[in-house]
């Protein structure tokens, strides 16, 4: 579910997993350890658009499965 706040996106995160081929325990570690900025909307946690293009500019997900390089 897309979320937005002002006028950027915010996305929770089992979508940022989705979008970056990470789990969803890995994209919970990178907020916790402060890696990956994200503010709380009670109990959901939302990542900003701004965040999921820095985490992409970072980390080139793996081909899927079937595909060659």
């Amino acid at each position: 579910m897309e979320k937005t706040s002002g006028l950027e996106k915010h996305y929770r995160v089992h979508e940022v997993a989705q979008m970056t081929g990470l789990s969803v325990a890995t994209i919970r570690k990178r907020c916790l350890a402060r890696e990956l900025g994200y503010r709380k909307a009670r109990r959901a946690v939302l990542i900003p658009q701004s965040e999921v293009e820095k985490l992409l500019g970072t980390f080139n997900p793996a081909a899927p499965l079937g595909e060659s390089t």
